[in-house]
């Protein structure tokens, strides 16, 4: 059987897309995934424990000119003050009995000067509970801004 220049051709193109596809499902399906033990915290670069239960929260400060976040590992089991004790920032605090724990300042923002003061949001919503009391929940997305407005 032979064959013509145009089937000839169809048939190196046909065989050359087949080839491709091959290669490229080897390399998809041989691809290695890390697994969860490799994952680093952003704050610390130290490794998270193997488990199922472990995730992790996203923390982001808004200095109002600068922004730093941080991806913390968590099992849901500690309070916020306890994650935020994992990043590299300078935190102050005051017991204000009988409320808890409050940050009075981060980073050199001190509360109060200029009216503005530190309040976070949980996954978009202001939050309505002391962060000392709060356990953030793995895959939450907080954020802490200076501000004056508990809106912005």
């Amino acid at each position: 059987m032979q064959l013509t220049g145009k089937k000839l051709m169809k048939k190196i193109i046909l065989v050359s897309i087949i080839s491709i596809c091959v290669v490229g499902l080897g390399f998809l399906i041989l691809k290695p995934t890390p697994p969860l033990h490799s994952i680093e915290s952003i704050s610390s670069n130290t490794p998270l424990e193997q488990s199922s239960s472990i995730s992790a929260v996203t923390l982001s400060f808004d200095f109002g000119g600068e922004k730093k976040a941080f991806d913390i590992a968590t099992s849901g089991q500690e309070n916020l003050f306890e994650l935020i004790e994992k990043t590299d920032l300078n935190i102050e605090t005051e017991n204000f009995p009988p409320i808890g724990k409050m940050i009075v300042s981060i980073n050199g923002f001190k509360n109060g000067t200029d009216g503005k003061y530190w309040q976070y949001w949980i996954n978009g919503q202001y939050a309505q509970i002391g962060a000392s009391s709060y356990k953030p929940k793995p895959n939450d997305s907080i954020e802490w801004k200076f501000s004056n407005d508990s809106a912005q």
